[in-house]
């Protein structure tokens, strides 16, 4: 739609689908390249301009996952060899820098429009933040409560398969005893960690940087996982590079944590 304000109206165009340009680079999905032949008083892509075009190149304009449109350029040379990598690295830029100013813009919106039902709605911004603190106040108890009470019975089963250890066992009871100390150990130091969720909330957290024996660390977790492994009948190879060293710096048991969740 073009406004005119010669006549005051606005003068509507509607192009017949097999003369969009922007159909190709739709089908085709990525950066493209072609050759065409638009002669003066021709359409291309909507464009009401009169020129002379012998190629195109083109590249979809995605805003996250989806296709929002096409970018599109036109030249009077006609194009002799396909786009090199080069090229099409800056559409794939372009388009993408377009993406992203459309999905700024998108996300703008949505907060103008959340900030004018805020102030609509007139909310009490004191009750809210006392709100907040004593539901922040209840959540500290209840973590320091729970953390209390689990720690309690694992320092009960630290404390007796550390006696268990200096029985006499056989080497496999031996084996299995220590697989339940370093899991408890490990699982009390992760309960310890639940008390730090309020220093992430505060941006206070900070990771140790101590010595420790990397590979006692990563035992101790494949040992963990040792009976499941043998249940399902699979075999599980941990090999570190000798240009590893085995005592490192670092926080063995954020490190600890990774290697579980993998």
């Amino acid at each position: 739609e073009i406004y005119s304000e010669k006549y005051d109206v606005i003068k509507k165009n509607i192009f017949e689908e097999n003369k969009q340009y922007c159909d190709v680079i739709l089908g085709k999905g990525e950066p493209y390249q072609e050759n065409i032949n638009i002669q003066d008083g021709d359409t291309a892509g909507g464009n009401t301009s009169r020129f002379t075009a012998r190629s195109l190149m083109g590249v979809p304009v995605r805003v996250q996952y989806d296709v929002y449109g096409t970018l599109l350029f036109f030249s009077s040379d006609i194009c002799s060899a396909n786009l090199r990598a080069a090229e099409q690295e800056i559409l794939r830029l372009m388009a993408q820098w377009m993406g992203t100013e459309i999905e700024r813009d998108d996300y703008l919106r949505q907060l103008r429009n959340y900030t004018g039902e805020i102030e609509n709605k007139n909310v009490d911004l004191a009750g809210a933040r006392d709100q907040a603190l004593e539901l922040s106040r209840l959540k500290s108890e209840f973590l320091a409560t729970v953390s209390h009470e689990i720690r309690t019975p694992m320092n009960a089963v630290i404390g007796m398969t550390d006696l268990l250890l200096h029985t006499e066992l056989s080497r496999d009871q031996r084996e299995y005893a220590k697989i339940v100390n370093d899991s408890a150990q490990l699982l009390l130091k992760l309960i310890n960690d639940i008390l730090d969720f309020s220093k992430i909330e505060a941006g206070k957290i900070v990771l140790e940087n101590i010595h420790f024996d990397l590979e006692n660390a990563i035992d101790s977790i494949v040992d963990m996982f040792a009976p499941r492994i043998r249940e399902k009948g699979i075999e599980l190879i941990v090999y570190i590079a000798e240009d590893v060293p085995q005592v490192v710096n670092g926080d063995p048991l954020r490190l600890q944590q990774v290697l579980m969740n993998l």
